[in-house]
């Protein structure tokens, strides 16, 4: 008989473990009675265009608070508003930290952000606390995310011009256009290199200058390369005429 009871007890166990495990599994935890769900309007956005994500925890009983950290890929995805003041922090991370003025057994949270750059972004939301009436801590939870996939925009500016190029010392000859691509200017013979700005038509344009430094006498070409966002290059050219 005895036998007998410990296996029924240890089959009555391994029954509970393999419970424990499905609902783990499935991302939810009956024991504290909270379930949760993290979902993005799209899975795919373009960069520069924003994207909303939805956050929801439903409990079995009625919530009194709700606490949890929210992390991001700052590379990728900009933290634009939250539909609730309920939210603090920059840079990757977000503290979402909310007492509900009536309790409740469902709150959803709406967070918009913006497409930074190309690239695949998780939403993750970790260390997730919520209190019933009673001020009793009911759940506890980890890893739950979103992906959302950043592709180019077709649409973005293709404007690889700049705006305005200075020097100094001298002055560019001929005098600078956008659409002028070569100019000269003459140094002294101790100078190594020349000061310059370089601003682009697009404030998001890149600019990357090559050849201003270690100058030799007669020519020196410098180099100001601009690149759009959406990959359009042009090239300026100032032949430094060193005595």
């Amino acid at each position: 008989m005895k036998r007998m009871k410990k296996a029924g007890i240890s089959a009555a166990l391994s029954l509970v473990l393999i419970a424990v495990f499905l609902i783990l599994f499935k991302g939810e935890s009956d024991a504290s009675k909270v379930h949760y769900q993290v979902t993005a309007s799209g899975e795919t956005v373009k960069k520069g265009e924003e994207v909303s994500v939805t956050f929801t925890v439903t409990g079995d009983m009625p919530m009194k608070t709700v606490d949890a950290y929210l992390y991001y890929d700052d590379s990728i995805l900009e933290f634009v508003k939250a539909d609730k003041d309920v939210f603090v922090g920059t840079a990757g991370l977000l503290k979402l930290a909310d007492t509900l003025s009536e309790e409740a057994d469902t709150v959803t949270y709406k967070l918009t952000f913006k497409a930074l750059s190309v690239g695949t972004a998780d939403f993750k939301v970790q260390e997730m606390y919520v209190e019933d009436e009673g001020n009793t801590e009911v759940s506890a939870v980890d890893n739950i995310k979103a992906s959302i996939k950043v592709v180019e925009n077709l649409s973005e500016n293709t404007d690889a011009s700049l705006k305005s190029l200075e020097v100094y010392p001298e002055t560019l000859t001929p005098a600078f256009s956008k659409k002028t691509f070569s100019y000269e200017m003459s140094v002294d013979s101790d100078r190594d290199s020349i000061i310059l700005s370089a601003v682009p038509v697009d404030s998001e344009s890149t600019v990357e200058i090559s050849g201003n430094e270690n100058f030799v006498k007669g020519k020196n070409p410098v180099v100001i390369k601009v690149t759009s966002v959406s990959g359009v290059t042009k090239e300026y050219t100032i032949i430094v005429n060193k005595q």
